[in-house]
Order: C-alpha cells, then structure tokens, then sequence
C-alpha cells in the first residue's frame, strides 16, 4: 500500500548532508550520560535545564532525557522534535561538548522558536561556566 506524500516546498527543503543530525552526534549508551554527569556542568532556567561536559571529538553530541512530566507521548516527542532540531541547526556553537537536556516539566513551551533561545542562552551560561573552571585548574 503506497502513501501519498506531497512534494515539498521551499521551506521543507530536507537538510543537506552537513546539517543533518547524525548517529555520531547522539548520546546513546549509559556511560556516554553517565560521563556527562560526573563532569558537568550544568545550567538551568524555567524551560529547561542543560549539562554539558567536554568531549574532546571536536563534535557536538546530543543526549535529550523527557521524562513523563512533560506530558503525553505526542507531547514528550514534539518536545524531543523540536529540541533535536535547534541543537541541530546550532550544533557548531556546540562543538567540541557533550550536552544533556532535560525539560522541566509542563512549563516547557511547544515554541521552537522559544526552545531554540533557551538552549542557545544555557549553552553561553554553561560554558562561560566551564571556561572559568578550566582557567581555576589551569593556573
């Protein structure tokens, strides 16, 4: 049984080759996480909160924990949607850094463009965070 699609206008275009959201750029196993909160990080505000950790790859990875907090299944994976998709048009911001997200609960907007603000406005916190820590070990 084939399923109509229709074809995609200029604003559904699908992602070239370098924009896409990789296998390599996803936190999979339990150490991967585990790794990432043992060195952390972390920044929060009423939307979401972020860990981050250095990965030493050069690549960004993302981890995204959504607990049943959020809502429902339609809403637990729109919220996953629209996270892996500002991390995705983002992700050289991110180099180099393993990220975990986790959204906090009902308060988390279905906005991307309010998800996409947050996580950029985390991820500053965060790793101006992480600068001075690694200076405080440096010197």
């Amino acid at each position: 049984m084939a399923f109509y699609t229709p074809p995609m206008t200029e604003t559904q275009q699908q992602p070239s080759k370098g924009q896409r959201f990789t296998k390599a750029e996803r936190l999979l196993s339990r150490s991967d996480f585990d790794r990432v909160f043992s060195h952390k990080v972390s920044a929060g505000d009423t939307q979401l909160t972020l860990h981050i950790s250095a990965n030493g790859t050069g690549l960004a990875r993302l981890g995204l924990i959504v607990s049943k907090a959020n809502g429902g299944s339609p809403r637990r994976n729109r919220l996953k949607r629209l996270l892996r998709e500002a991390f995705r048009l983002n992700k050289g911001a991110f180099a180099g850094f393993d990220l975990v997200l986790l959204p906090r609960g009902a308060r988390t907007p279905d906005s991307f463009v309010l998800l996409q603000q947050s996580l950029l406005s985390l991820f500053e916190k965060a790793h101006a965070e992480w600068q001075r820590r690694a200076a405080g070990r440096a010197s």
